[in-house]
């Protein structure tokens, strides 16, 4: 066989040269860029970038779980990269495998310490599984270099809500353990009731603590809101916030919205239930009587009367349908005849009646609970 009649030798693929075009089409022309990669991949199974590149397809397809394969190959071969490290963590999150998704977060931010989207996935990530305080740390990081992002802002107005709500209930719960130690005959002179009356002032700071925290959620939540008023969640948690500050008028307004935008969330109606319930409450302390007293009639104002039987109506149907959505039991139709059918002076039952099923809605739903009143 002569020089010239030898078979030519196959091209030599430059992977790199191909990735980096598939790179800059894929977000206007996905589907080409898929297919370049499927035909690309057999060639180079090895390559971490080619597995990175088709995972971020498989993602923006909303494919996690070939994206996540694709994700734990690129980072199997090059566990230095960030991108793919962060993206499998990101897509662990949003397919509910919270644990490993922070697993792998926290990887990704110690090699990409300044990068904000490994910082804002990962404090989504603690947010989900409760760890507030290391979540609003880094939702805060994540804010600084992305200040207008409604994502961020109602991801961090979320976590600090929680914190409020915490410390609202450690403020209100220690100060009845304190006064029961005292009534109970602990000696007002000795080192337990000094050491117990030390908590209970060190406790008015935890509330001060709370309110700071509701108001930096607002602030959070109402830009978020601002933003995209259509977004039923940002909506939502506008109105968990408000509840939490007590501006229950207003909260009723957002939580309206939010039930307006998604018919179906059990914890917009949870809320949208606590808030008529308190609103009912401030009707009864405007017609100066206890709820007992209510029932024998004696209510002043007799606007404050009204006012508080249709708001007890209203939160009586909220919380019924926060119950039935919270266990996915259809509606149940004597919810309606109890709130319609009650005499002005049943205030009690109605009272009892929403409290019972904000309970039972409220393990469901992981949300805090009534205020006692």
């Amino acid at each position: 066989m002569t020089e010239s009649t030898k078979p030519a030798a196959p091209p030599t693929i430059d992977a790199r040269l191909i990735l980096e075009q598939i790179r800059l089409i894929k977000d206007i022309a996905p589907e080409s860029a898929a297919r370049m990669l499927d035909g690309l991949l057999p060639l180079v199974p090895e390559d971490a970038r080619a597995h990175q590149l088709r995972g971020a397809l498989y993602q923006k397809a909303g494919k996690l779980p070939e994206a996540i394969k694709h994700f734990e190959l690129s980072v199997k071969i090059d566990p230095s990269c960030p991108i793919s490290t962060s993206s499998l963590g990101r897509c662990l999150f949003e397919s509910g495998r919270t644990k490993e998704a922070e697993q792998y977060l926290r990887v990704a931010l110690d090699l990409d310490p300044g990068s904000y989207l490994v910082a804002k996935n990962l404090g989504f990530c603690l947010t989900k599984s409760g760890q507030y305080e290391e979540g609003v740390q880094h939702l805060r990081a994540a804010l600084k270099s992305d200040p207008e992002n409604p994502a961020i802002l109602n991801g961090l107005g979320y976590a600090l809500c929680a914190l409020g709500d915490k410390a609202k209930q450690d403020a209100r719960a220690l100060p009845a353990i304190v006064e029961s130690a005292v009534a109970s005959g602990v000696p007002k002179a000795s080192g337990v009731a000094h050491a117990l009356f030390r908590l209970k002032d060190e406790l008015s700071s935890v509330a001060q603590r709370g309110d700071s925290y509701y108001r930096e959620s607002l602030d959070c939540l109402q830009k978020a809101v601002a933003k995209n008023p259509a977004n039923a969640i940002y909506q939502l948690n506008l109105g968990w916030c408000l509840v939490g500050l007590g501006r229950y008028d207003e909260a009723t307004e957002a939580l309206k919205q939010a039930r307006t935008l998604d018919p179906r969330s059990a914890k917009t109606s949870y809320f949208l239930a606590l808030a008529y319930r308190e609103i009912a409450l401030d009707f009864m302390e405007r017609g100066e009587l206890t709820w007992d007293e209510s029932r024998a009639g004696k209510m002043k104002n007799n606007d404050a009367r009204k006012g508080a039987l249709g708001f007890l109506n209203d939160g009586l149907a909220a919380a019924a349908w926060a119950y039935h959505q919270s266990h996915q039991r259809p509606p149940s139709p004597e919810i309606g005849k109890l709130a319609s059918g009650l005499q002005y002076g049943d205030f009690q039952r109605l009272r009892s009646e929403i409290d019972a099923r904000l309970e039972a809605s409220r393990a469901a739903l992981k949300a805090p609970a009534p205020v006692a009143a």
